[in-house]
């Protein structure tokens, strides 16, 4: 049963799944996670709570599946990728486009985070960059950016001194929002190998049960 829409999804949402997936040795968003590949997890948990949703990643067949408009690296250097920067950049670009005023982003590899992710970020103001943090932790790609910093970023990039997400944030407007862990689980948890996926599989497993009992 698909849930209810919340009312603060005022937002677009772009998932940016144009990593290697080096450590995970294959395309960790397609890998099979319980049933379904892990990148669908991710799409139903957030879709409720968004207003439009896109891909960022490779034009490839197998993103069909999920039925989404899928969006390249707005950027791009001669020797390959710039990282989820360039994931950032083309989430600002895709929703000024559509004529919004900010855009969330949530890395394709993040199942869990949580039904208020949206409407916490969206509580703070229009022009700056919400990033939510646990227990001290902050998780960068999964924000709510102005669209009006495109430009600014398009520059940072091009100017080619820094490609990290730190260093960019360190000379723009910030605010942290604070979540809590669920249990002992990080909401924002993101699979990076196979022993993470093992860890999201037990995570899944738990839920699954404590929703039976519940029932």
């Amino acid at each position: 049963m698909a849930r209810k829409k919340s009312s603060s999804n005022q937002y677009p949402c772009m998932v940016l799944c144009n990593g290697t997936s080096k450590r995970f040795g294959s395309n960790k968003m397609l890998a099979d996670l319980v049933g379904k590949p892990l990148l669908m997890h991710t799409i139903e948990n957030i879709m409720p709570y968004v207003s439009d949703l896109a891909l960022n990643g490779e034009l490839d067949a197998e993103y069909d599946v999920f039925n989404l408009p899928v969006f390249p690296d707005a950027i791009t250097e001669r020797l390959g990728k710039l990282g989820p920067l360039a994931g950032v950049l083309t989430a600002m670009e895709w929703a000024k486009e559509l004529g919004y005023v900010r855009v969330l982003t949530l890395s394709g590899d993040a199942p869990f985070v949580p039904d208020d992710w949206a409407e916490k970020l969206s509580q703070t103001p229009d022009d700056i960059i919400a990033i939510p943090n646990v227990d001290g932790q902050n998780h960068q790609i999964c924000g709510l950016w102005p669209v009006a910093l495109a430009s600014d970023l398009r520059l940072f990039l091009q100017a080619g001194e820094s490609y990290r997400v730190k260093d960019f944030l360190a000379v723009h407007r910030m605010q942290i929002v604070a979540f809590h862990k669920q249990g002992v689980i990080d909401p924002f948890f993101n699979v990076n190998t196979r022993e993470d996926m093992k860890v999201a599989e037990q995570i899944l497993a738990a839920r699954d049960g404590h929703m039976a009992r519940g029932a």
